[in-house]
């Protein structure tokens, strides 16, 4: 992973950029700052999602970039591959995610919300 941006509401929250072994943040294009260790909690959790049920088979990736979604992480590795894996959710619905690599809808453990819901100072240095 080189690069990774979180949108909630079609706004961007931050971007993570790959600096050596950690990560420096932005805004915006905007340098933010070092990220901490927190950073590294956020993408390794957001980039290891796993389904608990598969909500929908044959989905395709144009499907997917087309559903209101809450969240959107998109993340380019170092081959310029970039995928974007789109999480709608509520707070009385169930949080459900697809990819645009994948071929499936499906639902997630709620307990990826705290991930999804991160600013951008409580992924800052101190």
């Amino acid at each position: 992973v080189q690069r990774v941006t979180l949108k909630i509401d079609n706004k961007e929250r931050f971007t993570l950029e790959r600096e050596g072994a950690g990560w420096k943040i932005s805004l915006g294009g905007k340098a933010m700052g070092d990220g901490s260790e927190e950073a590294g909690k956020f993408l390794n959790r957001v980039t290891t999602v796993r389904g608990i049920h598969v909500e929908s088979e044959d989905f395709s990736p144009g499907t997917c970039a087309q559903i209101p979604a809450k969240a959107v992480v998109t993340v380019h590795d170092i081959t310029g591959r970039t995928e974007e894996a789109r999480f709608a959710y509520g707070p009385k619905t169930d949080l459900t995610a697809c990819s645009s690599l994948g071929t499936q809808k499906f639902r997630v453990h709620r307990d990826l919300l705290p991930f999804l819901d991160v600013s951008l100072r409580g992924l800052l240095a101190k």
